[in-house]
């Protein structure tokens, strides 16, 4: 079976869900692999040592390790990256928004074997297989992938269809200790993606390279999760983790389709 080591260095700020490890290591698993997260929180644990990672690591022997990062977290990883680099031969990917935002300032470290761009829910299954069989991994749409010190830059693929994506791999985060600290609350999504460009949200630019790589429309960004998938996961979040109080939707624009809105809150209710 192949292992899949996430790494989520949410380091000096709030406890926080990390939807695109959930919906990554759900793809992942659904394709068979084995996957564990690494969430180091100082809100949420006392940060290990550089040691204590690498033994980790080690202990785990993944095939593939990945990161994902925003912007304040990127340093993190990459020292992290660093100290892993030295000691073994794992290959590395990063994604998440700062890759998305800013691939050639991450491609120039030259660290990271793999670059996502975009939503990965299908490219990073596809990367792992292609790894594990030796195949090429160079023609993988939102995949960056470093070969004889530069990067093959792949474009953005089609945005994957919500409606048969795996479910959500909530139980790779200790959600019980969580919740804990976090008073009960728990995060989901009903949507991906925002139809509007405002100037402080990262949202446009994300739209623009699908856009031009993809030939994606601006119409076409903001997707729902089908309504009986968002009920689900709540009851069933519900069952396994009576610690919940309250749900909390951060979509980007939760209350857009009146109709949508309206058809949940009976179904919620």
């Amino acid at each position: 079976m192949s292992r899949v080591l996430f790494v989520y260095p949410n380091i000096n700020t709030q406890e926080g869900f990390n939807h695109g490890v959930a919906a990554l290591s759900g793809a992942l698993r659904a394709a068979g692999a084995d996957t564990k997260l690494l969430n180091l929180s100082d809100s949420l644990y006392d940060l290990p040592d550089k040691n204590s990672i690498l033994d980790e690591v080690s202990a785990f022997d993944p095939d593939l390790i990945c990161f994902s990062v925003m912007t304040q977290q990127y340093k993190h990883a990459v020292e992290i990256a660093r100290a892993i680099k030295e000691r073994f031969a794992f290959p590395l990917a990063i994604g998440g928004v700062h890759c998305a935002m800013v691939p050639d300032e991450v491609a120039r470290e030259k660290l990271f074997d793999y670059i996502g761009i975009g939503e990965c829910d299908v490219a990073l299954p596809r990367l792992l297989k292609a790894i594990k069989e030796e195949t090429d991994v160079t023609a993988i749409d939102n995949i960056w992938a470093l070969r004889d010190g530069d990067y093959v830059r792949n474009p953005v693929g089609a945005f994957p269809d919500l409606d048969t994506l795996p479910p959500k791999d909530f139980e790779i985060f200790d959600l019980d200790h969580m919740l804990s600290k976090m008073n009960g609350w728990m995060s989901l999504l009903s949507s991906r993606g925002c139809p509007y460009a405002c100037s402080y949200c990262f949202n446009h630019k994300i739209m623009e390279r699908y856009q031009e790589e993809a030939g994606a429309k601006a119409s076409s960004y903001l997707r729902r999760y089908p309504l009986e998938r968002i009920l689900n996961e709540a009851r069933s979040l519900k069952e396994r983790h009576p610690g919940i109080e309250t749900f909390i939707f951060d979509d980007d624009l939760f209350t857009l389709g009146e109709k949508e809105v309206i058809e949940f809150c009976k179904g919620y209710k």
